[in-house]
């Protein structure tokens, strides 16, 4: 019994409680109504900053007449509110003003600012009739884009970008960005790297992230011909004038012809030119002078500075002085220094015939038999009369060695004295007599005649060269003696007496069919 009204009781109270929380939920239900309605109500009537539209808030109505298109980004003004847009359809670039009221998103639908805009961006646009207010913008999700393009395969005949085998219409209208500038397609070279975007069939703009620079080569005459290497690569060859197209970034150039050789780093800046110096790394500049030789015999070699000469006309030269050889079998090696200085000289040398130069310094004749050593002969200045250089008027000659021949009377007439004075035949106030057996023996100033600029040799001796008027001075010793006359390749040989009297010693000037002067 007591069992079955304590359960009576548990259902009473239980129903109570169940009775009176059903009445506190539809009393907290009607008051979040009531609330919720009030605040809804305060966000409706809340403004947008400027350019910004609230998330998934409703669109923007548009007035019946505005008009859509789409377009690309081209510059924003934040301070005047205003947005450039470009349109490749008509070719036009046109001026929107923007509003707090303006409705602005990406592609995803997302709201974002007028500033976030960026120049090249494609956009679709709902703007007054009149082409002067944006009401809404929403960057397109209907563009394709391709990334990292290097090398456009662009028809320009054509108007075709050919990319992945997909022909896409791309005409001079196409907006090319780089570094948020404009250009035309005019200004895309084969080597840059671009993004490229566009929609439908059409190539709206390219973004490029890797543009191209000028290397441009000057003062390069010296290295014409020559070799061009970039980063160690063999880059061609060099020509007159050259300009080279690279991608932008830093290169190490180096420029090679012969011997000659540069090289130095270099940046190649986007759309700018770069100038390569060529002169930095030229050979050093040395004047030079043309030099005629004229040697005998026939068949000679000539060594200038060691190095064999094949050719003994318009020898190049540089300025300064030079070692020259002159050396044939049977004919004493001449040796001696030259000085160029002048831009045309000419240098007349003659081998003494009939003796050679052996090792150790000893002249022996063809024989093989030794006989006395000769000095060799040097010459003792260049000259040059600037004249044409079938003019012989001045020449390099060796040393006069007439003074040898001179000294060697002087100590035959000291011998000759000091015999006398042996035999007591001696002058006993002890005077001097060298001065007067040397006068006594020999013909002092003989002038010899013949052709101008003639080499003169006496006893196989080289004497000297005739002057402008043929003429050469001499002191002869008294006796027979053999002149050697050459000039060119034409010469002469005379065997003449020399007396106290002779003053004078001429000689004939006529050309046998031989070609050599008469006797």
């Amino acid at each position: 019994m007591k069992n079955s009204f304590r359960n009576t009781k548990i259902l009473v109270i239980g129903g109570l409680i169940v009775g009176l929380l059903t009445i506190v939920l539809v009393i907290f239900t009607v008051i979040r109504n009531g609330n919720h309605d009030d605040t809804a109500a305060d966000l409706s009537a809340s403004p947008s900053p400027p350019g910004m539209a609230e998330e998934n808030a409703a669109d923007t109505v548009l007035p019946a007449d505005s008009l859509t298109s789409t377009v690309l980004v081209i510059f924003v003004d934040q301070s005047e509110h205003t947005i450039t847009f470009y349109d490749p359809n008509t070719d036009t670039a046109f001026l929107l003003t923007y509003t707090d009221s303006t409705s602005i998103k990406n592609k995803y639908g997302k709201i974002m600012t007028a500033a976030q805009l960026l120049t090249g961006d494609i956009a679709d646009l709902y703007y007054s009739a009149d082409a002067t207010q944006l009401y809404q913008l929403q960057l397109s999700d209907d563009y394709w884009e391709y990334d990292g393009v290097v090398s456009p395969d662009i028809n320009t005949d054509k108007n075709i970008l050919n990319i992945n085998d997909i022909n896409y219409r791309c005409s001079n209208e196409v907006i090319i960005v780089s570094n948020d500038s404009i250009y035309s397609l005019a200004d895309l070279y084969t080597i840059d790297k671009v993004n490229i975007r566009g929609v439908g069939e059409r190539v709206y703009v390219m973004d490029v992230i890797n543009g191209h620079g000028a290397l441009s080569f000057i003062n390069e005459d010296e290295y014409v011909g020559g070799s061009l290497y970039l980063n160690e690569d063999f880059a061609g060859q060099i020509t007159q004038d050259m300009t080279v197209y690279l991608p932008e970034g830093t290169y190490d150039v180096t420029i090679t012809n012969g011997d000659l050789s540069g090289s130095k780093t270099v940046t190649i800046d986007r759309y700018g030119t770069t100038v390569f110096d060529a002169s930095e790394y030229s050979a050093p500049i040395y004047d030079t002078g043309i030099v005629d030789f004229s040697i005998f015999p026939e068949g000679a070699d000539l060594y200038i500075d060691d190095t064999y000469e094949f050719f003994q006309t318009n020898l190049s030269l540089t300025y300064g002085e030079h070692i020259v050889e002159v050396s044939l079998g049977g004919y004493v090696t001449w040796t001696g220094t030259i000085e160029v200085s002048k831009d045309h000289s000419s240098i007349q040398i003659s081998l003494a015939e009939g003796t050679a130069v052996t090792d150790d310094g000893q002249v022996i004749d063809t024989t093989g038999d030794t006989v006395e050593t000769t000095p060799t002969a040097v010459p003792s200045e260049a000259t040059d009369t600037g004249e044409d250089s079938t003019s012989d008027d001045t020449v390099t000659e060796p040393e006069d060695s007439s003074s040898d021949s001179s000294d060697d009377e002087t100590q035959n007439s000291s011998d000759d004295s000091d015999s006398s004075d042996s035999d007591g035949n001696s002058d006993d106030s002890g005077t001097d007599t060298t001065a007067d057996t040397d006068s006594s023996t020999t013909a002092k100033g003989v002038v010899i005649k013949w052709y101008a600029s003639a080499s003169v040799l006496i006893d196989d001796i080289y004497v000297g060269t005739t002057d402008s008027n043929g003429e050469l001075t001499v002191d002869i010793a008294y006796g027979p003696h053999t002149i050697y006359l050459m000039i060119n390749t034409v010469y002469g040989t005379y065997n003449i007496e020399v007396t106290s009297e002779t003053t004078i010693l001429s000689f004939p000037t006529s050309i046998t069919a031989d070609g050599l002067y008469s006797d």
